[in-house]
């Protein structure tokens, strides 16, 4: 509980060695899965509605698509379409199942961070300069899988509702607060310095083309 009232106290000075904080990010997501069971089970029809809903949806879209691309969409949003509601056994066995592979996905987000931070180190934010790889991806996966946590109780209302997403909102926003103080936390720097980064890299990702992305991921790594 400490890490969560005082996380610089905790990680500033914490060595965040991978396989120790892999095992903490899987007893997190196991802790939080509860409620992902519970829900899927409770709302199984409500959110195999919601799925087929996404898949009329991807079939307009694709109907303006053309080519191979068109194809491969089509046959992914007609997947979708046909979805019917998963029994108790499979909402354990998918909700375990993305529990043991989310770490990688975690990991992936620590690199987007690091790379976030060093191109603010770019910009001329001090403090970013120096930030150290291995330390912000272990960091990263750590703030990021208790951001996830954080959300998960809200898989216990009705999908697409009001109050689901009220709720998704209000409990993502603490989440990245959270995250945003434990990566500050462990990489001794201003937890505002974190949210600039991660908006930044947002912006730069959603405005350049993926070669000007591959340039960037270059010059950074190379600094």
């Amino acid at each position: 509980m400490f890490l969560f009232r005082n996380p610089a106290a905790v990680l500033t000075n914490a060595r965040l060695e991978f396989f120790p904080t892999l095992q903490l990010v899987w007893i997190i997501l196991l802790a939080a899965s509860v409620f992902s069971i519970i829900g899927g089970i409770l709302h199984a029809e409500a959110l195999a509605q919601a799925v087929r809903t996404a898949g009329d949806q991807m079939v307009t879209a694709t109907n303006k698509i053309g080519g191979p691309l068109g194809e491969a969409f089509a046959k992914v949003a007609e997947y979708y379409t046909n979805t019917k509601a998963k029994g108790p056994g499979e909402v354990v066995l998918q909700v375990l199942l993305m529990v043991a592979a989310s770490p990688l996905y975690h990991l992936l987000m620590g690199l987007l961070q690091w790379l976030g931070l060093r191109l603010l180190g770019l910009l001329g934010v001090k403090s970013c300069k120096t930030a150290e790889l291995g330390r912000t991806v272990i960091a990263g996966m750590l703030g990021h899988a208790l951001m996830v946590a954080f959300v998960c109780p809200a898989t216990l209302l009705v999908p697409e509702s009001v109050a689901f997403q009220s709720a998704t909102f209000m409990l993502y926003v603490v989440g990245a607060v959270l995250y945003c103080r434990i990566m500050g936390g462990a990489l001794r720097v201003n937890p505002w310095v974190v949210f600039g980064s991660a908006v930044l890299l947002y912006v730069v990702a959603t405005c350049c083309c993926g070669c000007g992305i591959g340039v960037l991921v270059g010059a950074l790594a190379t600094r």
